[in-house]
């Protein structure tokens, strides 16, 4: 039976130079708009599918729907303008 000693293990994160350290990190900033996009489109979902569900509340879910695409636009209208800046 072999048997390993502490010596011979191999530690790949400690021998490699850590070369792509800026490419591998994860742009927090972007992260959270993306997940923001992704909660605002399952709500806006989740409110259609009940406005089908429930036509008599059609009235109650149309303006959560509404404030919700409007609120998707504005975010898309300041991340265009936010990347035009950063130009």
């Amino acid at each position: 039976m072999m048997t390993l000693q502490k010596d011979n293990i191999c530690n790949c994160k400690i021998n490699l130079p850590d070369k792509n350290a800026q490419e591998n990190e994860v742009n927090k900033e972007e992260l959270c708009r993306k997940i923001c996009e992704n909660i605002l489109q399952s709500l806006l979902e989740g409110y259609e599918d009940l406005m089908q569900k429930h036509p008599e509340k059609t009235g109650e879910f149309q303006s959560k729907i509404n404030e919700i695409k409007k609120q998707m636009q504005g975010n898309q209208i300041n991340n265009k303008v936010e990347k035009i800046l950063s130009l």
